[in-house]
């Protein structure tokens, strides 16, 4: 099953983002595009032999092929991209490179070449080869005609002397190729540039090109806004306005969202020029202690640092009147809180793990559930362990073991679905952590993941049923309700991308859910509602979203949640199965010739149905035994007798136990088979079988032996078959 789900979200996948590609990309560009539709066509003809024959091999390597593909296409290129951004901060540039080219591989034509050539220039700075770089740039500008793709190189030159901190070349091609009418002039340049001049001492040209930003009719784009802001940052700093940086670096202020080793280096700058040597040593020192693997922000604070007893470098400096004007200016609107901090528009790549310490708390929660399970228990496959660890077992649920439903948030079926799970809790947690905030999105959160346990509880079947996707979806809700609901605080183009792409994902993996009847649909729908209603009302975008009574519902809700997942720790630690079973009611069941007494429901255990046999107990058990061993081999099924015998059976019974390892997706399931039989008059003998997990035999044999106890022979009775356990994943 586990299968066919990957493969449908294969073709669901492919078929929605492999067309998409295709229109947007130019043709000539369109290798990726091709590649994903060749995946969905392969994903296609193996899900249709799947379905026409299940034993198909050559059906199960094609649809093997299509999910591999997939997830080379889709998943991993992120993750590239990811990895190769860190090794850049690191100065791993070799690496980096590697990792690029591997995107490239995967994802051609998809801005991996563009960044492998920043990345060159890059080396070859940090190898001496500026000009060896710059020159090899001004080759491939002189043989294009295109006046936008010269631009382009231009802009790259620049951006080459900008890295190697040649502010004078810097500037002089600049003013030579760029600076002109001749087209637009990237904002990321121009605020780049304002440093350059600010370094090289013309702070009147600085002033002109921040001017120039503030006057943009796109200065209050979210992008732009934060650009604008770094250029008044800079600016301010050169010209040593010490009170109006640390109000624009504040936490609370327009780049509040800077790492803190950026806003502790221009504080120090701003000190250096405003003459504070004291201060701007603090700051600097601060600034390279932060930097962490960022070498290249370290090796600049230390330098800036050292040369702080330069002659020359410590101001205050004087400053031609439109500059004091300007910077007058930009520090009455900082200080007076005019200049407010833009939308923060949530990060999809790059963020790191300090940055959403939520989602990282909550992963980390659900792979140490999963550890311990494993540990302390066996395989996360087998029913036994689950229903120990806190699985939502609903007849249990029923008898007040409410603990079940936040504990089972944190449990799963085997390593694919903790591993699925996660990657959408990684992807979209992050999102709405920064959203929402820290609180507000772990109250959502929780919410989701006990409306869904309580859903699965009330509207599900009456098996077990673990997983963290009922909050999954409610995260996924949370999205959705925030972008649609509020318009306006996003980008134009930025929203309406991603929420499109949102509602697909929703819609695709709910038509899942009702196309496989062991997905917990009643949990994905439940945290899916909860997630939506709980995200409108404590949306950060709402008038009263900063009330005392939105703070005090949010802080209620997340510390119901962290109260609810005290309460199933101290569930699991303190219940046995024995304890469970204690709560259950005990009722008559009748089967074939018999009757006896037993906690009913109780799916966690099968009963095989009793027949009335010829011939002695101990020889019917032992041919019995025989038989399923040998329909074992021939199912290629591991079924053995144990070395000990566990299960002590009253007289006049006689038993056999038997071991099987059933191997499933992700793990494996290790059952005890009781095989009993009850001599009877003239000849002949009742046998049947009790199957159950290994876990719960040492809890489960004093109540097998009650209930062998109670047996008594009977006329027809009605026949009671029992229900396999349904093990169903959220």
């Amino acid at each position: 099953m586990f299968f066919e789900i990957l493969l449908l979200s294969v073709i669901l996948v492919t078929g929605y983002v492999g067309p998409m590609m295709f229109r947007r990309l130019p043709p000539g560009h369109r290798a990726y595009a091709w590649m994903l539709i060749a995946d969905l066509a392969l994903a296609v003809i193996a899900f249709a032999g799947r379905q026409e024959s299940k034993g198909d091999h050559i059906g199960d390597l094609l649809g093997a092929i299509a999910i591999g593909g997939a997830v080379c296409l889709v998943l991993v290129p992120p993750m590239l991209r990811d990895l190769a951004r860190r090794a850049l901060l690191g100065d791993r540039l070799k690496l980096a490179l590697m990792l690029i080219d591997l995107r490239e591989l995967l994802q051609p034509g998809m801005g991996a070449r563009q960044e492998r050539e920043l990345v060159e220039s890059i080396l070859a700075v940090r190898s001496g080869r500026v000009e060896e770089a710059v020159g090899t740039l001004r080759d491939t500008r002189s043989k294009l005609a295109s006046p936008l793709a010269r631009r382009q190189i231009d802009e790259r030159i620049v951006m080459t002397y900008l890295y190697a901190r040649d502010w004078q070349h810097a500037i002089n091609h600049y003013e030579t190729h760029i600076d002109n009418p001749a087209g637009p002039i990237s904002p990321q340049l121009l605020v780049e540039m304002v440093r350059a001049y600010c370094e090289a001492g013309d702070l009147e040209d600085a002033a002109s090109l921040v001017t120039t930003l503030e006057e943009s009719p796109l200065a209050h784009e979210p992008i732009l806004a934060f650009l604008v802001n770094r250029a008044r940052l800079v600016f301010l700093a050169f010209v040593g306005r010490t009170t109006a940086v640390d109000k624009i670096v504040a936490p609370e202020g327009p780049l509040g969202t800077m790492p803190r080793a950026a806003r502790e280096f221009w504080s120090g700058i701003a000190r250096k020029n405003a003459g504070d040597r004291t201060g701007a040593r603090s700051s600097l020192t601060a600034a390279a202690r932060l930097s962490g693997r960022d070498r290249r922000a370290k090796e600049i604070a230390e330098q800036t640092l050292s040369n702080l007893d330069t002659p020359g470098e410590l101001g205050p400096h004087a400053v031609p009147p439109p500059v004091a004007e300007l910077a007058d200016k930009l520090t009455a609107r900082a200080t007076s809180g005019d200049v407010q901090a833009p939308p923060r528009t949530p990060r999809l790549m790059g963020v790191g793990w300090r940055s959403v310490p939520v989602t990282v708390g909550l992963v980390a929660a659900n792979a140490l559930a999963y550890a311990l399970v494993s540990l302390l228990l066996g395989s996360t496959t087998d029913t036994g362990a689950l229903v120990r660890a806190g699985a939502n077992l609903k007849p249990a649920v029923a008898v007040g073991e409410y603990w079940r439903l936040p504990a089972s948030m944190f449990l799963h079926v085997g390593l694919l679905h903790i591993f699925l799970n996660m990657y959408g809790l990684w992807i979209l947690g992050r999102l709405v952590e920064q959203m929402f905030g820290r609180v507000r999105y772990f109250a959502i959160y929780m919410t989701a993941g006990l409306a869904g346990a309580a859903a699965s509880f009330v509207f599900g079947s009456p098996g077990i049923s673990a997983g963290a996707s009922g909050a999954v979806f409610g995260v996924l809700g949370a999205a959705v309700a925030e972008l649609a609901l509020h318009r306006d605080a996003y980008p134009a183009r930025w929203r309406g991308a991603l929420l499109g792409n949102l509602i697909f994902l929703t819609l695709a993996n709910v038509g899942i859910g009702f196309y496989y009847t062991a997905i917990d649909q009643s949990a994905h729908i439940g945290g899916l509602v909860a997630g939506l209603a709980t995200a409108a009302l404590l949306s950060p975008q709402l008038r009263f979203a900063k009330t005392m009574a939105i703070r005090v519902v949010a802080a209620t809700l997340a510390a119901i949640g962290a109260a609810s997942i005290i309460y199933a720790a101290g569930g699991v630690a303190t219940t046995s199965y024995r304890d469970t079973l204690a709560r259950y009611s005990w009722e008559l069941v009748g089967q074939g010739p018999m009757v006896w007494e037993q906690p009913d429901p109780w799916p966690e255990v099968t009963v095989e149905p009793f027949a009335v046999v010829h011939g002695n107990a101990d020889a019917a058990l032992d041919q019995e035994a025989a038989a399923m061993q040998e329909q074992a081999r021939k199912e290629g099924a591991e079924i053995e007798a144990p070395k000990k015998q566990i299960v002590e059976v009253p007289s006049p019974w006689r038993s056999r136990e038997l071991v099987a390892v059933i191997q499933g997706v992700g793990g494996s399931q290790h059952l005890r088979l009781v095989l009993l039989a009850r001599p009877q008059p003239g000849g002949l003998c009742w046998i049947g079988a009790v199957s159950l997990s290994e876990v719960l035999v040492p809890d489960v044999a004093p109540v097998l032996a009650e209930i062998l106890d109670s047996v008594h022979q009977t006329g027809p009775a009605p026949q009671k078959k029992k229900k396999k356990l349904e093990l169903q994943d959220l």
